[in-house]
Formats: C-alpha cells, sequence, structure tokens
C-alpha cells in the first residue's frame, strides 16, 4: 500500500517542484531588474550632468572664435563658464598648437608632447576620454572635449572641460 500511495503522489511532487522552479527563476529575474533599476537610478545624476556638461561644451566652442585671439577675454569666458559649472575640474580652449593659455583660473599648460592631446586635437570630433591623472587638474578626469572652427571653417582647436572623478563621487553620496 505504501509503494502505491508513493507511486501516487509523484504527480504532485513533480508539479511542486516545476513550481517552485519557476518561482525560483521569476524570483531571480525580479531581483534582476530591481538591481538594474537601482543601477540606473545611481547613474542618472552622472548620465545627467554628463550630458549637460556635453552641451555646455558645445556651446563654447561655438563662442571659441570670438575669443580666441585675445587670451583676457578668452579667461573670462572660461572663468564664467566655470563659475555656472563649479563641478568642472578645467574649462578651456586647447589650440592646435597644444599650448594652452586660455583655461578657467588662468592656467597655463603645454599639452604639445603630449599624446593624448594630439589624439583628441586629431579627432576633430566631439570626444570623452578618461585620463587617470590629468595633468591641469592633478587628478582623474573625465574629459569632454568639442572641435572649434572659425568662420572660414579653419580648425582652432577644442573647447574642453574636465570632471574630477571625486566630483563624480560625490553625486552618489
Amino acid at each position: 500500500f505504501g509503494v502505491i500511495w508513493a507511486l501516487a503522489l509523484v504527480p504532485g511532487g513533480v508539479m511542486a517542484f516545476g513550481q517552485s522552479s519557476a518561482l525560483e527563476r521569476g524570483g531571480e529575474a525580479r531581483s534582476q531588474i530591481a538591481l538594474m533599476g537601482g543601477t540606473l537610478q545611481a547613474a542618472a545624476a552622472e548620465t545627467n550632468l554628463i550630458a549637460n556638461l556635453q552641451g555646455m561644451v558645445g556651446s563654447l566652442a561655438v563662442a571659441i572664435p570670438v575669443v580666441a585671439d585675445d587670451t583676457q577675454a578668452c579667461i573670462k569666458l572660461m572663468d564664467s563658464v566655470a563659475e555656472v559649472q563649479p563641478v568642472a575640474s578645467v574649462v578651456a580652449f586647447v589650440p592646435v598648437s597644444g599650448m594652452m593659455t586660455c583655461a578657467s583660473g588662468g592656467r597655463v599648460h603645454n599639452f604639445s608632447g603630449d599624446p593624448l592631446f594630439q589624439k583628441v586635437r586629431d579627432v576633430e570630433a566631439p570626444y570623452f576620454w578618461v585620463n587617470p591623472r590629468g595633468p591641469v587638474a592633478g587628478t582623474a578626469v573625465l574629459g569632454i572635449s568639442r572641435p572649434a572652427y572659425d568662420s572660414a571653417g579653419v580648425y582652432l582647436g577644442y573647447a574642453v572641460m574636465t570632471l574630477a572623478q571625486n566630483s563624480l563621487d560625490a553625486l552618489r553620496y
């Protein structure tokens, strides 16, 4: 009688096993979705900030030709942009020569021998990069650049904003 009873319970056990397995898979899927949602929510502030900076750099690139030949006016423009976006560690115009004399805070730096500068300069397109040790900021930075052209279409260099890694870290907490 025990064997018959055990055989009678097998289909129910198989169904229960199948249902518990399906519930487990459903639970895993819900956990993954919740984790993904949390990750996207955590990254939203960073994504929004980067999109905002990208728009600002684009606008700055359009303004460069007006101030490129006047270092003091150029620095004043960079300072005013840095004031509006204080998380930017550097706001600058880097000419094709690599000799940056137009930057927020009046900073000066010669990038001409820097392979990263040469790459960004030669791209001649909007560009993002990470530098583990930004030479001007002195810390790890995310760089956002946009080419600048004069009214005749001559490539002047690029407008750039860098965002220090600790600025991004601060958004998370």
